[in-house]
């Protein structure tokens, strides 16, 4: 289980720009006239991609070529596809919508910034295909915050062996030596979303 002892996850929430961030979230989310708009879904994808990554300032390309949780088929794809192909046919979906988690965090004001950094780190972004993008959308699970909405959808959820970007720098499908961004083992999300899986 990923908890708050983890040393990436320290590192992570210990630095300034990301604890002023998290308290401006809280502060917000538990303001009278707290409102979910740009300015806060911006911070909360900022967030998510400090959690997610370890680094706040990056594009969805390069999530996806520095990202090892996805789907089954999006792992598949990458086996077979180049890699024009395979990021315009994935989609970085996270685990728990945006909007459930601002929700979340609006209805107690006891959430603190540290609860609110262990959600993002507990349940990273899921690279999907578009196909499984439309089946959340058409199924009506897209924003809900159910924990099954992945296996709901027919989405089998892996730790990829490698990062693509490995795959498309080499030509080959092996773990590097060194892995330079997120280098934890994989760990199980919180007990209470690990079913989503």
């Amino acid at each position: 289980m990923i908890t708050q002892d983890t040393p990436e996850f320290s590192s992570i929430f210990q630095e300034p720009r990301v604890q002023r961030r998290l308290q401006w979230l809280v502060d917000e989310a538990h303001s009278v006239d707290g409102h979910y708009d740009m300015a806060i879904k911006n911070i909360m994808r900022t967030l998510s991609n400090y959690f997610c990554i370890g680094q706040g300032s990056i594009n969805s390309q390069g999530i996806k070529m520095t990202h090892r949780w996805m789907s089954q088929s999006a792992f598949e794809m990458l086996q077979k596809c180049s890699r024009q192909e395979w990021l315009k046919g994935t989609i970085n979906e996270h685990r728990i919508p945006l909007r459930a988690i601002w929700d979340w965090i609006r209805s107690d004001p006891q959430i603190t910034p540290l609860a609110v950094a262990q959600k993002f780190y507990n349940n990273p972004m899921i690279i999907v295909t578009k196909g499984e993008d439309q089946r959340l959308v058409q199924s009506g699970l897209q924003s809900s915050a159910s924990s099954n909405r992945y296996s709901t959808a027919g989405i089998e959820v892996i730790f990829a062996p490698y990062k693509p970007i490995m795959k498309f720098k080499t030509g080959k499908t092996r773990l590097p030596e060194e892995d330079i961004c997120r280098t934890d083992e994989p760990k199980q999300p919180n007990p209470s979303y690990t079913h989503s899986f």
